[in-house]
């Protein structure tokens, strides 16, 4: 049973829309698959982890893998990669042939030349960083911004992975062909890692003693020093 990830931080969203407002490269953003997200009023929606907890407690274990069935006054409701798609506007085509599962344990990723042309040499630089970077430099070139706030985007909302979000390499890698980035079904990933770590895996053997253990943990508060 994975823990249950609250660490995207949608307020990224409205940052981006101010520090990059009136800009081509918002407009740019704007028109992507992108745009929907910006439409979402995130500083409106705040994780609430009751009701997290209420999602989670109570919801139906069907033997769809990837598929939630929440129950609220008594009826079910589905939420599949179909409604997620709905919300966010996002690709959520099939993946490639060639596609392979996303990690975030590389080693030495500070050595890779595209990530040092876009980040520089520091191994230690986060999505906070790199926003600090996009307020305060405007000097920085337009197609750099561009790829800047793109990389804000991926690891700090859709597939934020720790307390604090630094950009992988994985990521970094694909903004150097937009044309492929923008294409890639960022939908269906971001998709699945949040349906994971919100029911039972299908192999457990006990589904509802795990779907218990993973109601208890979205209670726990994450402290500034939570493990990721």
């Amino acid at each position: 049973m994975k823990r249950l990830n609250v660490y995207s931080k949608p307020d990224i969203l409205c940052f981006l829309s101010h520090v990059l407002r009136g800009s081509d490269e918002f407009e740019i953003i704007r028109n992507s698959c992108f745009g929907r997200l910006f439409d979402i009023p995130t500083r409106q929606s705040p994780v609430s982890h009751k009701l997290l907890h209420s999602l989670l407690c109570k919801q139906i274990l069907p033997l769809q893998e990837y598929t939630l069935w929440p129950v609220v006054g008594g009826s079910p409701f589905r939420f599949s990669l179909a409604e997620f798609h709905t919300v966010t506007g996002l690709p959520c085509g099939p993946f490639s042939a060639n596609y392979e599962t996303l990690s975030f344990n590389i080693r030495n990723p500070a050595k890779d030349p595209l990530r040092q042309k876009l980040l520089g040499p520091d191994s230690h630089i986060s999505i906070a960083d790199i926003g600090h970077m996009l307020e305060t430099d405007q000097t920085i070139p337009k197609d750099k911004r561009l790829r800047l706030a793109l990389i804000m985007i991926v690891d700090g909302v859709l597939i934020a992975h720790k307390q604090v979000a630094k950009p992988t390499l994985h990521y970094v890698r694909m903004v150097d062909n937009l044309e492929d980035f923008f294409n890639f079904p960022r939908g269906r990933e971001s998709f699945l890692k949040t349906i994971t770590c919100m029911k039972p895996p299908t192999d457990a053997a006990n589904p509802v003693a795990a779907l218990a253990q993973l109601s208890v943990t979205s209670l726990i508060p994450l402290s500034p020093n939570a493990p990721s």
